[in-house]
């Protein structure tokens, strides 16, 4: 979750404060926002929100699902986007993937 968190900071996307999930979670994202796609975050980030989505799928594959987002995260805070605003993109859409497939604010 720290690292999520991280990543939405370095994407410069506002996050919730770090007991905001644990209080019910003031959803940082609205319900819903991962199935729009990659609002314009690059193929590379709509290829990740895929793979969670499969991952989900094949009979709730949690812990491959985490691995693909703590991934996902990590390229992010590394900074393998292009440009600010496809990291800006990516982390948006991380922080809309959590919160609508996982339903954790970050």
């Amino acid at each position: 979750l720290d690292l999520w968190r991280a990543a939405v900071r370095v994407g410069g996307v506002g996050g919730v404060t770090a007991g905001a999930d644990a209080a019910g979670g003031a959803g940082a994202a609205g319900g819903g926002a991962a199935g729009s796609g990659a609002v314009g975050a690059g193929a590379a980030a709509g290829a990740l929100l895929g793979a969670v989505r499969e991952r989900l799928a094949d009979d709730l594959d949690a812990p491959r699902a985490l691995a693909v987002l703590d991934s996902w995260a990590a390229s992010i805070i590394a900074g393998s986007d292009a440009t600010s605003t496809d990291l800006r993109a990516s982390a948006a859409l991380l922080r809309s993937t959590v919160d609508a497939l996982l339903g954790v604010a970050v």
